[in-house]
């Protein structure tokens, strides 16, 4: 509340309460929008550079970590802005927990971020540097777990050739439109045969969309496809009967490896 007095004339005085909680926060507001990146919500480039004025008189020792994303700017090229600003939003999400208090993490342009923090020592500065690396390659450690990575619908949409040169891709899903067409059609041929062909070269794994007869199946085999997926194969399933199958599929795999094992410790066979 802010109050005034008006004294009056004849005597007296006139007393006024207003309300500026208002006006206030959005005074705050915008100190805040000055001093912080909008999408992150990350100190900005100001912050920054006030907060090494600011340190230039400290005694103590101050490490700057400076960050910046690898292949960023193909994922804005090829993904979009709103794929590239999700990814610097999951950054900072990843970032921030592995600070320590003191420690204060900028967003200063683009991908390029830095933390601030005051240390003790040069090993205490890269135990910081390494705790931010690993956060940031916890993808990596998903694929230790045995996550992969697909990229669907390749040869249309945001889709490209950049994607197999720029990101660690396990298998490539063949659009249908490829496959879904006549088993005449010297195009689609061919693009399934460019594609099995690289991705061999390139040790991924192909896997055909779309198959809806025993002859486009065959095709996706002679042209070099690993996988085949489609309706003549299976008609989609609830999260139940999924879990069956894979359940099944897991059965016969574990019942596969006993019949390998017992097979080997069998004794060998001379012939003469």
């Amino acid at each position: 509340m802010a109050s005034c007095c008006q004294k009056m004339p004849e005597g007296g005085a006139i007393l006024s309460y207003d309300d500026v909680t208002d006006y206030r926060a959005a005074q705050d507001a915008m100190v805040h929008m000055a001093y912080h990146d909008a999408l992150t919500g990350l100190p900005n480039r100001r912050s920054f550079r006030e907060e090494i004025q600011r340190l230039s008189s400290w005694s103590g020792g101050v490490a700057i970590v400076m960050l910046d994303l690898d292949h960023f700017k193909t994922v804005n090229e090829t993904l979009g802005q709103l794929a590239g600003d999700a990814a610097l939003t999951q950054v900072a999400d990843r970032l921030v927990p592995v600070c320590r208090p003191g420690d204060r993490l900028f967003r200063l342009e683009g991908d390029e971020m830095a933390v601030i923090a005051t240390v003790g020592s040069e090993a205490e500065a890269r135990a910081l540097a390494d705790a931010l690396l690993a956060a940031l390659a916890a993808p990596k450690r998903i694929r230790a777990l045995g996550v992969r990575i697909a990229m669907d619908d390749f040869g249309t949409g945001y889709s490209s050739l950049a994607h197999l040169r720029d990101f660690e891709l396990d298998r490539i899903k063949i659009d249908r439109s490829f496959v879904d067409t006549d088993l005449n059609d010297v195009g689609s041929r061919a693009v399934i045969r460019a594609v099995t062909s690289l991705a061999r070269d390139l040790d991924i794994l192909t896997i055909g969309e779309g198959i809806e007869t025993e002859g486009q199946l065959k095709r996706l085999i002679d042209l070099g496809c690993d996988v085949g997926q489609g309706c003549f194969l299976s008609k989609p399933l609830d999260g139940v009967a999924a879990g069956h199958l894979i359940a099944i599929r897991m059965f016969e795999d574990d019942l596969a490896d006993e019949r390998r094992e017992a097979l080997a410790a069998l004794p060998q066979r001379r012939i003469a």
